[in-house]
């Protein structure tokens, strides 16, 4: 089964929801992006970094089984993912709520978890931190919103979750993927 964590940026999907579920025994799926890499992440960990002209290329190779152009780069889950999907492996992945619909639509194999940022202020802080030009803020900002809009096609929704613990997020993922 495929867990996907979708939700606004900044709430945490990386820094707390995935690394939980990776501690619980599920394999990320690692996305193609091609934004820039930040500090601190690892080309094939985080994502795979690739140019657009790259991208674009695996897009006419029919190399994604989803992807989107939003926040002015494009994103993408390889076609090799596929197998673990369909064989009910522990997976998972954060992705744009669309994108993992979409792969629902295709596998059926998926729980869409959506996590529900507390306020904004807090999402706003995260973002200031990350030091994105004021118009990359705004249109992260305007993705959230169309992302909080979405929250209702996702099996379940998690709210407060850009504050809860780590330990709340284990028990709280835990009886999501019991249930």
């Amino acid at each position: 089964m495929l867990l996907a964590l979708c939700g606004p940026s900044a709430v945490g999907k990386d820094s707390r929801w995935l690394k939980t579920a990776i501690e619980m025994g599920y394999k990320k799926i690692v996305p193609y992006t091609t934004r820039k890499k930040r500090d601190g992440e690892v080309d094939g960990d985080d994502y795979f970094f690739v140019s657009k002209n790259e991208f674009i290329k695996r897009i006419r190779e029919k190399k994604f089984l989803v992807w989107d152009y939003m926040l002015n780069n494009f994103y993408g889950t390889s076609i090799d993912a596929l197998p673990n999907i369909i064989d009910g492996k522990k997976c998972c992945i954060q992705i744009k709520t669309t994108m993992a619909e979409r792969i629902k639509l295709l596998t059926g194999n998926v729980r869409t978890v959506f996590l529900m940022p507390s306020e904004n202020e807090v999402i706003l802080k995260r973002l200031n931190s990350r030091k994105y030009t004021h118009e990359e803020r705004i249109i992260r900002l305007n993705y959230n919103l169309e992302e909080i809009e979405l929250s209702e096609l996702c099996d379940v929704v998690i709210p407060n979750a850009d504050i809860v613990t780590n330990l709340d997020a284990k028990r709280i993922l835990g009886d999501i993927l019991v249930g």
